[in-house]
């Protein structure tokens, strides 16, 4: 593929909802970028923000969905170093020095930069350093949810430096949830499910929960053995659903200088009931994916203790998107969708 000729096919969004094919012809590829013909992507639930975009119909105000793309490097720019022609791959600040470059302040992010770009697509281009080799062990079709959802939860594990068979409560089993659950079990800890419903009170024990609790309508929540003085709490919560719900219930549950990790996209404030954050010392935040080199070491983990997302399989065609959009936002995919090329 010519490094300065590139068509570009990805799916935009509309004022309707309904998710429809752009082209963008001749896309040069920059010195360090690579173009990755897309085999396979995820679609999150960060998609379904964008999935609408404001402003008047016809107009060009909407971006490229997807942000979870696998594919083969088809093209590399003139200055790459380390990904070449036919790899599977899914800074200058000191954000980027480090690592983390999703806080760089010049970073190009999904919905607000390169509005043409997305993985829902033949073909996504991207910096190098933005590009990851894959594990051979990994399979295409898990690797996109792993490349968003995965780096989340994991990083968010691993900044609560919890010492070995720590309790680690998830607050909802879905894209982030599954995840989280598979790997908090796999790094030795207690899991503990907090869920709104019965529903998916087997899928959490199947996915490695040690103990599972309903919330709807409940104003104190419980935790075996917490009254009796058997157990200290919850040492690390995580909020995995698509909003944080109100904290009150959760703080009963919590060990002193347990974590609080929010981990949701959603535009509203969340309310904080300070005293008792105050008072046991809570430590309360927040994160977007992680850092190059913790992906690097999620995606070895996943290989080597076989962790999977469960997904459901679409054609990447305009039927199959629209599907996958419309179940995602109806609460149905368990637990994430991924398009496949046709």
């Amino acid at each position: 593929m010519s490094a300065t000729n590139i068509p570009l096919s990805i799916y935009h969004g509309s004022q309707s909802g309904h998710v429809k094919l752009h082209e963008v012809v001749g896309r040069e590829l920059g010195p360090t970028e690579v173009a990755l013909k897309i085999s396979h992507s995820g679609i999150c639930f960060t998609d379904t923000h964008f999935r609408r975009p404001s402003g008047e119909e016809g107009k060009n105000d909407s971006c490229g969905l997807g942000h979870e793309g696998v594919g083969t490097v088809t093209a590399v720019g003139s200055a790459t170093r380390y990904l070449k022609v036919g790899d599977r791959a899914c800074g200058n600040c000191h954000q980027c020095i480090t690592g983390y470059h999703q806080y760089c302040d010049k970073t190009r992010q999904f919905g607000f930069s390169e509005q043409d770009q997305g993985t829902l697509g033949n073909v996504s281009i991207r910096e190098e350093g933005e590009a990851y080799k894959i594990p051979d062990a990994i399979e295409s079709k898990y690797v996109g949810p792993l490349m968003c959802a995965g780096p989340t939860v994991y990083q968010a594990l691993l900044n609560a430096n919890l010492e070995p068979n720590s309790t680690v409560a998830i607050v909802g089993v879905g894209g982030l949830g599954h995840l989280a659950v598979q790997f908090a079990k796999a790094m030795g800890h207690t899991v503990v499910v907090y869920s709104q419903t019965e529903s998916k009170r087997d899928d959490a024990f199947k996915l490695g929960a040690d103990e599972f609790y309903t919330t709807k309508g409940v104003e104190k929540l419980v935790l075996h053995g917490l009254a009796e003085g058997t157990r200290e709490g919850v040492n690390a919560l995580l909020f995995t659903t698509s909003e944080v719900p109100d904290l009150n219930p959760y703080v009963h549950v919590l060990a002193k200088q347990a974590w609080i990790v929010a981990l949701t996209v959603q535009f509203t404030d969340i309310a904080v009931p300070f005293m008792p954050l105050l008072m046991g010392g809570f430590k309360l935040t927040s994160g977007a994916v992680s850092s190059r080199q913790t992906t690097h070491r999620m995606l070895d983990f996943c290989a080597k203790k076989n962790i999977r997302p469960w997904i459901e399989e679409f054609p990447l065609n305009e039927r199959g998107v629209n599907e996958a959009f419309d179940r995602l936002e109806s609460g149905k995919i368990r637990y994430r969708a991924v398009v496949v090329a046709e």
